[in-house]
């Protein structure tokens, strides 16, 4: 089975964070956003600092990482639900 890989970037620190897999792009988004979107946690004090990348594709069956790109998905900013709207 194919597991998409991606990272954090922060801008500060000019570092990726560990890697995460996920089963795909929507899920990554999913976790990004509720990181941005909670204030007790890094990402949510800083939205504008940190940035999604997918990585790759890992497969579980041949342990193997495929990376033909990296790509931005977005800055925490994009992700950060307008608190008069909640």
């Amino acid at each position: 089975m194919n597991h998409e890989l991606y990272s954090v970037y922060d801008t500060k620190s000019e570092l990726y964070t560990l890697p995460f897999f996920v089963n795909n792009k929507a899920m990554a988004i999913r976790y990004f956003s509720n990181w941005v979107n909670d204030r007790t946690h890094t990402f949510g004090l800083n939205p504008e600092d940190y940035i999604l990348f997918h990585l790759g594709t890992y497969d579980d069956t041949l342990a193997t990482i495929t990376q033909d790109k990296i790509e931005s998905i977005g800055n925490g900013l994009q992700f950060k639900i307008n608190e008069e709207n909640q």
